[in-house]
């Protein structure tokens, strides 16, 4: 019998791909718990909860959610109260809506085959779950019960269903466990294949899991020379709970970065550690002529340039006229003024500068290929949702295509360096061992996997190649 409140029209969880409708909020005024003051705005409220929610799920396929959920609280002044906890919420259903699921139907069928029930599970399966049950399953995975202790104790009978699955997924690396984590049971190969490649133990590749469920910190990026002590105590006193861990500075909370006085400066900027390790892979050097061929917003840009001291150039591109746009505004508050943007749409080789055309070539030219994203679901958890077989293959073309075609702008003896955010094998050693195979002209120097789990980070590849003839 489906566990549901007293009164409620909840239908059991189906795991159909066409979804059910998904129940409107004035269906669920009645359930929302009477102990809850609506006038304590500490308070985060079930039904507008549920309306974001249901909100988010109408949302275009590759809708930002972060940037979505601030849009939502610019203009409602309940949300920007109560932002905290809604994004804490947010977050939390993204990682765990799966399993949500999973807990629905191991509740009603405990001996399910969880390999193959995954194989049927699409994402859009959410919607046939009653959204009060969808909340009760994620505050509980949670350990969060978001200021509703009303609603929550109407399910405390059903909670030896999710002591149980718990139990069960105490065992790592089986479907389970996977589903536990926020991740899907079919995805376990190519984690084992990834910890093959980078020579995790079983114990690194569970800290890797356990990480997924927890944002890493606000990174930063010190431009130029700064004393780091003086830097984290201007930080502190512009309310940032900053700490200083080794030789980089983060984040843990308090004011936004960007209305410090460091970052108004130009003396700071917002880059994840692992992405920093990535740019200062390629080795910029002052005077050199370096190409970004996929630049984005420009992040990696910015920390090359900053080892340049205005000496040289870097020429950066992107499909995305809006993107350069944003770095151009970057590099302005930043003070580099040795980046040239240009629009390039990956499908030819660039038509080289008449200077590097002279040099035969730019000394050093970074390839942070468009890719899955796997690397970002601790910041980005609705990223790993999009991660299929079908985007993987079109990415690894595209990936192919990208790399090959700036190689041809190296100079003899220049440096390639092909990055992703990605942790999946085939995008990252798959995509550069079949480019050597092709291009026996370049070496490669090193492989290797950044951040997550050895850093509390995102997770990055990077490889790093030379043409030799």
């Amino acid at each position: 019998m489906p566990r549901t409140p007293k009164n409620s029209t909840a239908k059991p969880y189906s795991s159909s791909k066409t979804p059910l409708r998904k129940p409107s909020a004035e269906k669920h005024k009645s359930q929302e718990p009477r102990s809850e003051s609506k006038a304590n705005t500490d308070v985060l409220s079930y039904r507008e909860l549920s309306n974001v929610w249901e909100e988010w799920r109408e949302q275009p396929p590759r809708t930002a959610m972060d940037r979505w959920l601030k849009k939502q609280a610019s203009y409602r002044s309940s949300l920007i109260r109560q932002y905290p906890l809604l994004s804490l919420a947010m977050y939390q259903a993204q990682r765990f809506q799966q399993l949500a699921c999973a807990l629905e139907t191991f509740y009603k069928h405990p001996d399910t085959d969880w390999l193959t029930w995954d194989k049927e599970w699409h994402h859009l399966d959410i919607d046939a779950l009653h959204i009060s049950d969808f909340w009760y399953w994620v505050q509980l995975r949670s350990q969060e019960r978001w200021r509703w202790p009303a609603y929550f104790n109407q399910y405390d009978d059903q909670k030896q269903a999710f002591d149980d699955f718990h139990t069960m997924a105490q065992t790592p690396l089986t479907p389970a466990w996977m589903l536990w984590h926020g991740l899907r049971p079919q995805w376990l190969p190519l984690l084992l294949e990834r910890q093959q490649h980078s020579g995790w133990t079983d114990e690194q590749l569970i800290a890797w899991a356990e990480q997924q469920n927890t944002p890493p910190p606000v990174w930063l990026r010190v431009n130029g020379e700064h004393d780091l002590d003086q830097l984290q105590q201007q930080l502190h006193d512009d309310g940032i709970n900053i700490k200083r861990r080794g030789d980089h500075l983060c984040a843990l909370g308090g004011r936004g970065i960007n209305q410090t006085r460091a970052y108004k400066a130009g003396h700071i900027d917002i880059q994840d550690l692992a992405s920093q390790q990535a740019a200062f892979t390629v080795g910029a050097q002052p005077g050199e002529k370096i190409w970004d061929a996929c630049t984005g917003a420009g992040g990696k840009t910015l920390a090359m340039a900053s080892q340049m001291q205005q000496k040289g150039a870097i020429v950066a591109t992107d499909l995305h006229d809006y993107k350069l746009d944003e770095l151009k505004r970057r590099a302005k508050r930043s003070g580099y003024l040795n980046i040239r943007t240009f629009t390039w749409d990956g499908e030819t080789p660039l038509r080289l500068p008449k200077e590097i055309q002279r040099q035969q070539g730019f000394d050093r030219v970074l390839v942070d290929a468009p890719c899955t994203s796997s690397g970002t679901w601790r910041r980005n958890p609705d990223a790993r949702w999009r991660f299929n077989d079908e985007d993987s293959a079109e990415l690894v073309q595209l990936q192919r295509r990208l790399l090959g075609l700036a190689s041809q702008a190296v100079r003899v003896e220049g440096t390639l360096v092909y990055a992703t955010c990605s942790w999946q094998v085939s995008e990252n050693e798959g995509i550069v061992n079949d480019f050597i195979t092709q291009n026996p002209q370049f070496e490669c120097l090193e492989k290797r996997l950044l951040g997550a789990p050895h850093q509390d980070s995102d997770t990055l590849f990077v490889a790093t190649l030379v043409r030799r003839s």
